[in-house]
């Protein structure tokens, strides 16, 4: 908001004098008694008494005074204010993201970028799909760590594929090193949530797969728990099976399918300095995570 105008009156009114006015504004006399004519114009009524003894205000012009000054006031304050944010926005990284990336990438990626970068802190919040998503696009997390998702309209940074592999009893009979997605046909399926039931519907339809899905969706640790127990079979992606010693069976399905992981993000163009280094920290830790 521009309350130069404004402000000047202020002065103006308050130093009795365009003459000491103009040198505490750092303008001509002549400069600041356009300004005030121009001022006058606008409202459509005198605002200043001038004479050989200096300058004050008319009676319209003290009616209308104290809106002038909370309006300059107000708009300090929010200068104020901008400049904290602006001075704040690199000081505070706010991540939303999947639990598995959180143990698996982003605590190798804090850490790096911790020492580098030890004044500013990252804040990290976990959730599935479509809270992270949401949060991306509300802005109330910078960057959102997650598998990617069409219908959601916001900038997309690849990280990697993630296998999706089949998980089931250690007892089953499928004794090849592949396990046919076909087979999950008609096939009790316990489903998982957070985004990745999302992902596995996804191949399901693609490839026409009908399996019994149950109604349930839990996280994949309880599915773990649920398939060791022989309860039915699922799909959990290799990230999130990372050093897992559950006593099943796990098996790359054919054909092989994927979820893509990566980062969501409103702009990257506009992004902070300090939100861009640490997705560059991100990318280089995964990559040395696969070499």
């Amino acid at each position: 908001m521009d309350t130069k105008k404004y402000e000047a009156l202020l002065v103006s009114i308050n130093m009795g004098s365009f003459t000491k006015a103009a040198e505490i504004l750092g303008c001509t006399q002549s400069g600041l008694t356009h300004m005030m004519n121009g001022l006058e114009q606008e409202f459509g009524f005198q605002l200043l008494i001038r004479g050989h003894h200096g300058v004050k205000p008319t009676p319209n012009c003290s009616k209308i005074l104290p809106y002038i000054q909370k309006l300059v006031a107000a708009n300090a304050a929010l200068d104020v204010e901008i400049e904290r944010v602006n001075h704040m926005k690199d000081k505070v990284i706010r991540i939303g993201s999947y639990t598995s990336i959180i143990m698996h990438w982003l605590s190798d990626s804090v850490k790096k970028f911790n020492t580098d970068y030890p004044d500013i802190t990252v804040e990290i919040k976990d959730g599935g799909a479509d809270d992270i998503y949401g949060w991306v696009m509300d802005g109330t997390v910078d960057i959102g760590f997650l598998s990617r998702q069409e219908e959601y309209s916001t900038e997309w940074i690849p990280l990697r594929k993630d296998p999706l592999l089949a998980i089931m009893p250690a007892d089953d009979r499928h004794t090849n090193k592949t396990f046919p997605l076909t087979d999950f046909n008609g096939k009790k399926f316990l489903m998982p949530s957070y985004g990745l039931n999302k992902d596995i519907l996804r191949v399901f339809k693609k490839y026409g797969i009908q399996p019994d899905i149950s109604n349930s969706h839990v996280n994949y640790n309880v599915i773990l728990s649920m398939v060791e127990r022989g309860l039915g079979m699922s799909i959990l992606s290799e990230l999130l099976l990372r050093n897992r010693e559950t006593p099943i069976k796990i098996m790359e399905t054919r054909p092989k399918v994927y979820r893509e992981l990566g980062i969501a993000i409103q702009s990257h163009k506009y992004a902070t300095p300090a939100v861009k280094n640490f997705i560059e920290c991100t990318k280089e830790t995964v990559e040395n995570m696969y070499k």
